[in-house]
This record gives C-alpha cells, sequence and structure tokens, in this order.
C-alpha cells in the first residue's frame, strides 16, 4: 500500500486548499501537487508552499517530488488526499516500482521556469458569493506588496515569483457594493 498522491483542490487539516499546480501531470483530471506548489490557509491567514514530503519515494515530475498524504506546508497543515487510486510506495532507488499510480499521466513540464503564483478569492460569509471591487493589499515574504482591488469573480491580481513564498491577505476596508 502506498500514499495517496495530492492533488489541485486537494485539503488540509487548516481548512485550506491546494492551488496553482502545474497542469502537465494530472490524476483524474486534477492537477498533481509537486513540493513548491502553493495551499491557501484560512487559519493562518495566507498562501503557503508545500515544504516537506516523505523521503524515499524516488518520484518526481521535472526535478520536483510529488506531495503525498500527510505531507505537510510552509505554515503546519498537513495535506489530505481526496483520492486514493494513484498512490506511491517506497522504492530502493530510481526506477523503481511506482506503486499503485496506474492513473497518473506522466507528461514533460510544459514551463520548466515557470514561476510560483497566488492570488486570493474574496467571498461573503454568509452568501459564499464572490465580493466585487474590494480594496486589499497581498504581501509576499519577501515583502513585496500589491495594492488592488477585487474583480468581477472576486479574485486579487496574480503575484508571481521565481521561487515558493509565503502570501498574507490584508483587506483594508469594506465593500462598497
Amino acid at each position: 500500500m502506498g500514499f495517496a498522491f495530492i492533488c489541485e483542490g486537494d485539503t488540509t487539516t487548516h481548512g485550506g486548499r491546494v492551488v496553482g499546480c502545474n497542469t502537465a501531470n494530472t490524476v483524474h483530471g486534477k492537477a498533481i501537487a509537486l513540493l513548491g506548489d502553493m495551499v491557501t490557509c484560512p487559519r493562518c491567514g495566507g498562501i503557503f508552499p508545500i515544504v516537506s514530503v516523505k523521503s524515499g519515494l524516488n518520484m518526481t515530475f521535472g526535478d520536483r517530488p510529488i506531495a503525498t498524504d500527510g505531507d505537510k506546508t510552509a505554515c503546519g497543515a498537513t495535506l489530505i488526499a481526496s483520492q486514493g487510486t494513484a498512490t506511491v510506495a517506497p522504492t530502493s532507488g530510481q526506477g523503481g516500482s511506482v506503486g499503485g499510480g496506474k492513473s497518473v499521466v506522466a507528461q514533460a513540464r510544459s514551463a520548466p521556469n515557470e514561476p510560483y503564483r497566488g492570488r486570493f478569492q474574496l467571498l461573503d460569509d454568509h452568501t459564499r458569493e464572490p465580493v466585487t471591487n474590494h480594496a486589499y493589499s497581498i504581501t509576499s515574504a519577501d515583502g513585496r506588496t500589491v495594492h488592488g482591488q477585487t474583480d468581477a469573480n472576486g479574485f486579487t491580481k496574480w503575484l508571481n515569483s521565481d521561487e515558493a513564498s509565503s502570501l498574507t491577505f490584508t483587506n483594508p476596508g469594506s465593500s462598497s457594493a
């Protein structure tokens, strides 16, 4: 028995979700999460990278190890797999058995130097509808800040980086909508 792959949209013990995975590698139509991919965290108030994955699995895509059930994010949340059919088991080295990962479609990475990206979607607590035209600020761990207003779908602008970084969202005012 192996460890289930984490995919985009899977949850965490802090109530967050995996976001922004590269779609070149999928399981059941969902992008596979890799070391460094980003995860939202409502408890900690930001977007954080996957920083701790199991050693000995010897499975990578684009030189990045896959994330599996039980791996950790920078804020300490534990990843929870939503599927159990695509798995990987520890192996003795390169080229060893991949376990039950029959559903994995391995493809070349579409953009080897693809940047890390993060953004937020503002939702009304009661209606769960997007909050539009709301002022916000996003700050990355390296101190870069983006200010703006949410778009028609409640999304902030994207913040791009060459390396994984935590993002912190602040919403400085109330919406006039």
